[in-house]
């Protein structure tokens, strides 16, 4: 995984903690880990993957001899709620990516919001019951930038032709 996901899931985490008042939230992958109480609410996030937008910018840096590409990437995220009111609990989600203060604190950690989808109603009959769920999928940008150590052949001898 790499180190621009992890700044974006824990910005991820504290956004809908701080929303939500939530005590368990999980990325899909530690879903299947960890398991809330029977009962309590709780909600997963899924980010899939980042595609390009547009052109990367490309810059040479002498110093360290080192090239540089940023660019803009656009990722999928999709939150699910569990539980008891979960509908309701998604549109206050949604509702607060209108924030000032939540806009902010994404930013913070390089993520803005291009979209916000419409909420799903993903409740469903389980074999131990009726499960409540509703789905927020959200469209936002970051910026990637990656190092690139070309390295340099400083001298060759040649010894036979």
């Amino acid at each position: 995984m790499y180190k621009y996901n992890e700044i974006i899931e824990r910005a991820i985490v504290t956004w809908i903690k701080t929303e939500l008042s939530l005590t368990y939230v999980f990325s899909e992958k530690q879903k299947l880990k960890a398991v809330p109480p029977t009962g309590e609410m709780f909600c997963t996030f899924n980010l899939g993957a980042a595609s390009k937008m547009g052109y990367d910018d490309m810059s040479y840096n002498p110093t360290t001899e080192k090239y540089g590409f940023d660019g803009i990437r656009k990722i999928p995220l999709s939150v699910t709620i569990y539980g008891d009111y979960a509908l309701e609990k998604a549109s206050i989600l949604r509702n607060s990516l209108e924030k000032m203060s939540t806009l902010d604190t994404l930013r913070v950690a390089g993520i803005h919001i291009a979209r916000a989808f419409d909420i799903l109603d993903t409740s469903a009959v389980l074999e131990t019951g009726f499960e409540t769920r509703a789905t927020l999928d959200i469209a936002i940008y970051t910026k990637e930038s990656i190092i690139d150590d070309t390295g340099w052949i400083e001298e060759v001898e040649v010894t036979k032709i």
